[in-house]
């Protein structure tokens, strides 16, 4: 089960990453881009807060990247692989063996085995250009050094 701090963080997140990339052309009103960089940061306080989180990569004919935690992904940039079909949350936090069902064009990623974690996966994506996270490195490190002052658990 996810606990209402790490909910509260992926929300956060969400609220700072709009804001970060809004003068990006590369990101899409729908987060479309933005996957590096969002679970980057989530990745990034979830480990800062202690908990035991993995940054993953899938990488085939779609890139896209979310975190990992207790056997539950947690993608606040799911919104992009919305259709006039298919309607999904702004932030989608399921566990890992129902997340396909929700997202199948991710799967052959999956099953092609092209899935990467942490540094493997960082390393990959330091190349995204303004789509990578390392672009924000200073804002980024700046955010993730104050977050002791933020209260998420309420």
């Amino acid at each position: 089960m996810i606990n209402k701090e790490v909910k509260n963080i992926c929300k956060y997140v969400l609220a700072y990453v709009k804001e970060l990339t809004k003068d990006n052309n590369s990101i899409a009103s729908d987060m479309g881009g933005a996957c590096a960089i969002g679970s980057y940061i989530l990745y990034r306080i979830l480990k800062k807060k202690s908990y035991d989180a993995e940054f993953i990569l899938l990488e085939s004919y779609i890139c896209h990247c979310f975190v990992r935690l207790n056997g539950f992904i947690l993608d606040i940039t799911v919104k992009q692989f919305e259709t006039f079909e298919k309607e999904l949350p702004n932030i989608l936090i399921i566990k890992e063996n129902r997340y396909f069902k929700h997202v199948p064009e991710l799967k052959k990623c999956y099953l092609d085995n092209k899935t990467f974690s942490n540094r493997n996966a960082l390393n990959k994506i330091k190349s995204w250009d303004d789509q990578s996270p390392f672009y924000y490195k200073n804002k980024i490190n700046n955010t993730i050094r104050s977050i002791n002052n933020l209260n998420f658990s309420t």
